[in-house]
C-alpha cells in the first residue's frame, strides 16, 4: 500500500511538472512537441527537434516484501441428486425444499337453477333465489287543490312590511307564504359618464343607470343591449355618444364620454348664443362687432373641458345691410364655429324681453371703481325668431330701491339696487352692493384662501392668496383677498412645489407673522383628497359582538356609501361614490371587549379614514339597582341630572355606558382606560364628586383654562378656579405607576408639568 502511494505520488508530481513548463514555454518561439519517461526521467521534445532531459521523476523501487502463508480453501455446497444440502460433496441428509403439503379440498358451486332456486354442486335446494311478488299497491290520492288565494300586506319575522299570501286548499288546510315589497320606483336617469377608449382585445366598459327609490334609498344598474332603444357607442373611438332606452317602465337618456387620455385636440365646440344682435355705427358706416356674453364650450379628446371667450381674431364675416342677417364665421384650434347677426340702429331697436344674468352680491373698498362680470340680457323679435343683446352691467344703471337715488362709490354702507338700462326698461333685476370703509377695521384672523396647490413643474410658487378677516367695534366684519408676495413669504426657500407633501407656509401681513397649512399635491401619483363615509352614522354594537358581521349588516341597512373625492376631476368627476362593504374596514386585532366611543379605521385604494362606534353592554337580563341624583358641577359634566346603576356592572355617564363597582361608599367608574371615583350616599340616593382628605402631595394649574390638578396618594383631583375657590369636578383614581397624564373622557389628554403647569392635548 505504501509503495502505492508513491507512485500515485510521482504521478502527480510528473504532471505537474508538465504543467509547469506549458505554462513557461507558452509563450517562447519553440513549443513542445512531445513528453516521455525514459528510465524514470521525463525528457521534453521541443518543435525544433532538440530534447531536453528534466531528470528523474520516480523514485527508487522499493525493497522486495516477504511472501505470506497460503488461504485455506473454502467449503463447496452444492444440491444433490436426492434433493439433500451436500457439503464439499458430502450428503447432510437436510432436504433442501420442504415436502409437498396435502391436496386441498375442491369448494362447493353455487347456481341459480331454471326453477329460480339455489343449487349448491348441481343439488336443488329448494329455496327460491328471489322472494315473492309482494301484493299491489292501492292507488295514490290526488293531491289537494288550490281553491283559493288571499293577499294581504303584513310583517315578517324581521318586522319587515311585506304581501302575505295565504293559500287555501281543496282539503280545508292552508298555508301561508311571505314575499319582500319590492322597493317602487322613484325615477330613473343617467348622468355623463366618462370612459377611456378600449383597444381591439379589451372588452367594452357598461355605463350604469342610477335608480332612485320613494323610500330614499337608490342602486345603480348596469344598462344592458335590451334597455337600448336608440343610440350606440364606439368605445374604440374618442367621442361623445348619446344612447336612450327604457327600464321597468322609466326612460332615461344617457350621454357618453368616450376620451383619449393622450389627445388634447379639440373634439367639439358650442357657442352660448348663435343668434345675437349687433349695432350699425352710422358715423363709421359699419357694424359694430360686439362679443359680450359670446363664450365657446370647448370639449377636448383627452376629457378636459374649459370655456373661452371669443375674440375678434377668430371670425370673419361680410357684413349685411340694416334690418338683415348675416352669417359670422369663427374657427378655434382648426374646429368650425358660426353665428347669426341681425344688424339693427341702437336709437331705433325695442326690446320685449330684459333680465340681469350674473353675481348679484358685491363688496367694494370705498372709491373703488364698479367692475362686475354681470351681463343684461335683451331680446328681440325678428322674423318668428328671439335675438338677443348682451350688455355689461355699469354703474350709471344702479340706483337705490330705496329712494332711487344713484349709486355712490365713496358712501360707506350697504344697500339694494334695481337695474334700470339705458333702453328705457325701468326695472330688470336687483343686486345688493356693500362699499367699505376699511380705516373703521381691524384685523382679527389670515388664512390661506385655498390650502391646495399642485405641484409645479419647475419647482416655484404658484398664486398663493390669503383671506383676511376684520371686525369693527360695533361687531361688523369684513373680508380682503391679497396675493401674497416674494416679500411677504419667509420660508418660500424650505417648499419644494415640485414635490407633493403638506408644508408650513410663513408670511406676514400688517406687520403680523403667520402660519398656515400647504398641501402640495400631484394628481398624477396621487389624486384622492379624502375618504369619507356617508349614511355611516350612530354605529353601535354589544360588547364582544362579531364586529365584521354588525358592520356588514349595518352597512347594508344604511345604504351606507365610500365617498372618495380627488384634487382634480377623474373623467368629469370631482368624487367617487361607491358602496362601502366590512372588507373595508381594518377589524383584525380591533377590541370589542372594551365600552365607549372608538375610532375604526378602514381603507381604499391606499387611503385611510375612520368612523367611530359606540360598544354598548349587554342590557337585556339587567336590572336596577338604583337610581342617583348628582351634584351640579357633576350633572353640567355628565348632562344629566342622575345616573342608574345596575346590577352588571354598568352605568351610563355623558351617553357612555362604564364599567363600576362599589367598595363601601366609593363608586369606581372605569371610563376609557381611567378610573373616575365617586362618592355615594344611599340614604339620600344622591352621588358627589370623591371627597379629598388632607393636603395635596403637589398642585398643577393651567390660568388659562381656569384649572387645578390636585395630587394625593393613590387619585388626583381635577378642580374649577373661580375667583379664589377650587371647586372639585372629577377625581381619578391613580397608582405607583401614574406617567403624569390622564385621559380626560377620551376627549383630551391633561399632561401634568415638572414646571406645575398642565398642558392640554386635545384628540
Amino acid at each position: 500500500m505504501k509503495r502505492a502511494r508513491k507512485v500515485l505520488s510521482a504521478l502527480f508530481l510528473a504532471v505537474a511538472m508538465v504543467l509547469l513548463v506549458f505554462a513557461f514555454v507558452a509563450c517562447g518561439e519553440k513549443s513542445i512537441t512531445g513528453a516521455d519517461i525514459v528510465n524514470g526521467e521525463l525528457v521534453l521534445t521541443y518543435s525544433d527537434g532538440t530534447t531536453d532531459n528534466l531528470g528523474s521523476v520516480v523514485g527508487p523501487q522499493g525493497q522486495t516484501g516477504s511472501q505470506g502463508a497460503a488461504g485455506t480453501p473454502g467449503s463447496v455446497v452444492t444440491i444433490g441428486q436426492n434433493g439433500n444440502w451436500f457439503i464439499d460433496g458430502v450428503d447432510t441428509g437436510k432436504p433442501a425444499q420442504g415436502q409437498a403439503g396435502a391436496a386441498g379440498t375442491p369448494g362447493s358451486v353455487v347456481t341459480i337453477g331454471q326453477n329460480g332456486n339455489w343449487f349448491i354442486d348441481g343439488v336443488d335446494t329448494g329455496k327460491p333465489a328471489q322472494g315473492q311478488a309482494g301484493a299491489a299497491g292501492e292507488d295514490g290520492k290526488d293531491a289537494p287543490a288550490i281553491s283559493g288565494i288571499v293577499a294581504e300586506y303584513g310583517f315578517d319575522e324581521d318586522g319587515n312590511k311585506c304581501i302575505v299570501f295565504t293559500f287555501s286548499m281543496s282539503d280545508g288546510s292552508s298555508y301561508t307564504v311571505n314575499c319582500a315589497l319590492p322597493k317602487e320606483i322613484a325615477d330613473v336617469y343617467g348622468e355623463r359618464q366618462y370612459f377611456e377608449i378600449v383597444g381591439e382585445d379589451e372588452e367594452n366598459p357598461v355605463p350604469v343607470l342610477r335608480v332612485n327609490y320613494t323610500d330614499g334609498s337608490y342602486a345603480t344598474v348596469p344598462v344592458t343591449e335590451d334597455m337600448i332603444e336608440f343610440g350606440s357607442v364606439d368605445y374604440g373611438t374618442a367621442g361623445i355618444y348619446y344612447i336612450q332606452g327604457e327600464y321597468q317602465g322609466f326612460n332615461f337618456n344617457i350621454e357618453i364620454f368616450v376620451f383619449n387620455p393622450d389627445d388634447d385636440s379639440v373634439m367639439s365646440l358650442n357657442l352660448s348664443a348663435d343668434r345675437v344682435i349687433w349695432f350699425y355705427d352710422s358715423d363709421a358706416g359699419k357694424a359694430i362687432p360686439d362679443f359680450s356674453g359670446l363664450e365657446l364650450s370647448v370639449v377636448y379628446a383627452n376629457g378636459n373641458e374649459e370655456s373661452i371667450a371669443v375674440e375678434e381674431k377668430m371670425i370673419s364675416f361680410e357684413e349685411g345691410a340694416v334690418n338683415e342677417v348675416f352669417s359670422v364665421d369663427g374657427t378655434y384650434q382648426d374646429k368650425y364655429f358660426s353665428f347669426d347677426v341681425l344688424l339693427l340702429n341702437r336709437d331705433e331697436v325695442s326690446f320685449y324681453y330684459a333680465n340681469y344674468e350674473g353675481e348679484r352680491d358685491f363688496e367694494f373698498d370705498k372709491d373703488d371703481r364698479f367692475e362686475v362680470d354681470g351681463l343684461v340680457v335683451y331680446g328681440y323679435n325678428f322674423d318668428g325668431a328671439d335675438w338677443y343683446y348682451f350688455q355689461k352691467l355699469e354703474s350709471d344703471m344702479l340706483f337705490k330701491t330705496e329712494d332711487d337715488s344713484p349709486l355712490d362709490m365713496s358712501a360707506e354702507g350697504e344697500a339694494e339696487y334695481y337695474i334700470k338700462s339705458d333702453f328705457g326698461d325701468e326695472y330688470i333685476g336687483t343686486v345688493y352692493i356693500r362699499i367699505i370703509d376699511w380705516s373703521r377695521y381691524t384685523l382679527e384672523t389670515v388664512y390661506l384662501e385655498t390650502n391646495e396647490i399642485k405641484v409645479t413643474a419647475d419647482g416655484k410658487a404658484p398664486e398663493l392668496r390669503i383671506r383676511a378677516d376684520y371686525k369693527t367695534a360695533e361687531g361688523e366684519y369684513a373680508t380682503k383677498y391679497i396675493v401674497l408676495t416674494e416679500e411677504m413669504v419667509l420660508n418660500l426657500n424650505e417648499i419644494d412645489f415640485s414635490k407633493a407633501g403638506t408644508y408650513t407656509l410663513k408670511y406676514t401681513y400688517e406687520n403680523q407673522s403667520w402660519e398656515s397649512n400647504l398641501v402640495v399635491y400631484n394628481p398624477e401619483t396621487d389624486n384622492v383628497r379624502e375618504i369619507f363615509m356617508l349614511g355611516f352614522d350612530g354605529f353601535e354594537i354589544k360588547q364582544n359582538a362579531d364586529l365584521k358581521a354588525e358592520l356588514a349588516k349595518y352597512l347594508q341597512e344604511n345604504n351606507c356609501e365610500l365617498v372618495i373625492s380627488y384634487y382634480e376631476s377623474v373623467n368629469g368627476e370631482i368624487e367617487k361614490r361607491v358602496q362601502a362593504t366590512a372588507d373595508m374596514f381594518l377589524t383584525d386585532g380591533f377590541d370589542v371587549s372594551k365600552l365607549g366611543y372608538f375610532e375604526l379605521k378602514f381603507t381604499y385604494d391606499g387611503k385611510e379614514g375612520s368612523v367611530m362606534l359606540n360598544i354598548v353592554p349587554d342590557m337585556s337580563d339587567a336590572k336596577e339597582v338604583g337610581t342617583y341624583r348628582v351634584d351640579e358641577i357633576i350633572s353640567e359634566m355628565l348632562g344629566a341630572s342622575s345616573v342608574t346603576l345596575y346590577d352588571n356592572g354598568m352605568v351610563q355617564l355623558a351617553g357612555m355606558w362604564c364599567q363600576y363597582e362599589t367598595e363601601g361608599a366609593t363608586v369606581k367608574v372605569v371610563v376609557y382606560n381611567e378610573t373616575m371615583l365617586f362618592n355615594i350616599d344611599e340614604t339620600e340616593k344622591k352621588i358627589s364628586t370623591f371627597a379629598a382628605s388632607g393636603e395635596p402631595q403637589k398642585t398643577y394649574s393651567n390660568k388659562d383654562l381656569g384649572m387645578e390638578i390636585k395630587v394625593y396618594d393613590g387619585y388626583l383631583q381635577i378642580c374649577m378656579v373661580a375667583g379664589e375657590a377650587s371647586i372639585p369636578v372629577v377625581t381619578y383614581e391613580i397608582g405607583e405607576d401614574f406617567d403624569g397624564t390622564i385621559d380626560f373622557m377620551g376627549y383630551m389628554t391633561l399632561v401634568l408639568n415638572d414646571d406645575g403647569s398642565i398642558t392640554v392635548v386635545t384628540q
